[in-house]
Formats: C-alpha cells, sequence, structure tokens
C-alpha cells in the first residue's frame, strides 16, 4: 500500500523566556513574514519568502529550546554574514548569538545563530567540491 499524500511539513518552534513578542521581533529582523498570529496568541507562522513556512509556538521549553536545530540552505552565505553584521541581532537581543562564517569538517561551511529561545540555526552553503556536485544534481531541489 502506497503512503497517502502531504501536503505539509512544518517545525513548531518555542518562543523564548521573554515572551512570544521578543521571537516575533526577532524573525521579522531576520526578515522573515509574519503570516497570522502574534499579540500573545498561542501561535503564529512565519513565511520564509522562499515557500517555506515555520510555527512559533508561545510555550517556552528550555529542552526542547536547546536541543532544536534547524539549516536554512543559501546561495551565498557571504551576503547573509553581510546581512546579519548591518541588523545586528545580539545588540538588540542579549540572548542572541550569531558565529562567523566558518568552513565545517563534513563540508559546509556555515554561520550559527541563536535564537532568543536557544534554537540553534545553521545557515549554511555547500563548500567542498563533493558537496557542491551532489546538491547541484538531487531531483529534490
Amino acid at each position: 500500500m502506497k503512503t497517502p499524500a502531504i501536503k505539509d511539513v512544518k517545525t513548531f518552534i518555542p518562543c523564548g523566556p521573554k515572551g512570544q513578542e521578543e521571537s516575533i521581533a526577532f524573525y521579522k529582523d531576520l526578515g522573515f513574514h509574519l503570516l497570522w498570529g502574534g499579540s500573545e496568541g498561542a501561535v503564529c507562522e512565519f513565511d520564509t519568502g522562499y515557500g517555506h513556512r515555520f510555527l512559533l509556538l508561545e510555550k517556552y521549553n528550555n529542552a526542547l529550546s536547546e536541543n532544536l536545530m534547524l539549516q536554512i540552505w543559501v546561495e551565498n552565505l557571504d551576503d547573509w554574514h553581510t546581512y546579519l553584521t548591518s541588523i545586528d541581532l545580539p545588540k538588540k537581543y542579549p540572548t542572541v548569538k550569531v558565529s562567523q562564517p566558518e568552513v565545517q569538517p563534513w563540508g559546509w561551511r556555515i554561520i550559527y545563530i541563536w535564537d532568543p529561545a536557544g534554537v540553534l540555526w545553521h545557515i549554511a552553503e555547500p563548500h567542498s567540491q563533493e558537496n557542491k556536485d551532489y546538491f547541484n544534481h538531487v531531483s529534490w531541489l
């Protein structure tokens, strides 16, 4: 029997300890678009602007936040580094950290961002030739 069709998959991301308002502002500063919710509602939805969405859950969950990682694959990591430097997230959000771009042993170049809840985002681009070759031929992109 064939698996029934799936229309969508979205991740629930917990808010930081200061609540939904701070997390909404953070994700707006990253350039994501609030589609619905907010105003201290239980859940709101963001659109990345590139066909992907996620849900922001009003609850703060330290164990989940410190173990949740998400990846954004980008065409040009240097453009993202310039953008992130210009908006200076750690100045506006004291718990937020942004790393410098760095090549990882597995062949990706990555900037790490910890959101107000401690969720770790990987903003990444393939760096090794092996990874570039692979991702230039995958059917799901």
